[in-house]
């Protein structure tokens, strides 16, 4: 036990020492009071500011709130005309689903779809309406690897077509593989650049266990956001209509299980389906203030030269 304690002793005494706080950090972390953000967080947190939701009259209060306060710690403002302001262009957005559809056309006889039961639409940003008629084709995971050699596309021709793909990834990717290839953004990038006019996601067993169809209604049915690039005007995202089908409607239409469809093998197939869909958003435009600001020459607290808080971060 003696020479146990012993060691330990040594040990401890030949560990390299921790470095020493600066004493301007020191300074900073002791100045930090819990009471005072205590106080910031019961004002931006109050229902009086109604979420803050940028745009909104509440996100306004609470940005001005916040630049004031930036104010009197000395820094300078950094945004639109010497304001602590940098208005940001947003569309906000709504899918009406009353007005959107998806019809099911095979061997000649339409089958309309019903909202929320057997599909849900992502919201138009770009037009207030996006409308496709195209043939279907199953493309499997949707994932073009070459570096894993794995092609879902591989001798298909998907221009001017709907693809099915199924959600996540192939199970021998790789944890870092199956996070990029199972992105809903990856897999409509490659559709894109293919020529697809339109894409169709069903959910993999494994992801409708994580995302229950209830939760992906909710989503569908809830408003959102995007940035308007200056330059065109238009938000990023979307170019072609999506959507995503229930497994049992996938089940239905495709007359088979979907656990045959989800391949450890690359590939897919023509579809004797046609699709008809058409997708109605409801936006308005709107700009929203980023809270800008930046460390004034005399201001000893602050040693980054900027400070930004984005639009619609104002968060508690």
């Amino acid at each position: 036990m003696i020479a146990l304690a012993s060691a330990l002793l040594l040990s401890w005494s030949c560990a390299p020492s921790l470095p020493s706080i600066p004493e301007a950090a020191a300074a900073a972390l002791a100045s930090i009071q819990p009471a005072e953000l205590r106080a910031h967080m019961s004002f931006l947190a109050d229902d009086l500011l109604e979420g803050r939701d940028a745009g909104t009259r509440g996100y306004d209060i609470a940005a001005r709130y916040v630049a004031a306060e930036l104010e009197a710690m000395g820094l300078e403002a950094a945004g639109d005309d010497r304001s602590f302001f940098q208005m940001v262009p947003l569309r906000p957005a709504t899918l009406d689903e009353h007005e959107s559809s998806l019809t099911i056309v095979y061997d000649g006889q339409p089958r309309p779809l019903h909202f929320g039961e057997d599909f849900v639409l992502d919201t138009p940003f770009r037009e207030r309406q996006s409308r496709v008629r195209a043939p279907l084709v199953f493309v499997g995971y949707g994932a073009s690897a070459p570096e894993l050699d794995w092609d879902d596309y591989a001798e298909l021709e998907v221009e001017n077509k709907v693809v099915l793909v199924l959600s996540g990834a192939s199970s021998p990717f790789r944890s870092t593989e199956r996070a990029y290839y199972s992105s809903r953004e990856t897999k409509a990038k490659e559709a894109v650049a293919r020529g697809a006019s339109g894409i169709l996601t069903v959910m993999t067993l494994t992801d409708a266990t994580r995302f229950p169809w209830s939760r992906l209604r909710e989503a569908a049915r809830a408003p959102s956001m995007r940035w308007l690039d200056p330059a065109t005007g238009k938000p990023s995202g979307e170019t072609v209509p999506r959507g995503t089908l229930s497994r049992e409607t996938a089940e239905n239409l495709l007359g088979a299980s979907l656990s045959v469809l989800e391949p450890v093998e690359p590939g897919g197939c023509e579809l004797p389906q046609t699709v008809i869909l058409r997708a109605v958003g409801q936006h308005e435009d709107l700009a929203s203030p980023n809270v800008a600001s930046r460390s004034a020459s005399t201001t000893p607290r602050c040693s980054s030269p900027c400070h930004a808080l984005p639009s619609g971060s104002i968060s508690v």
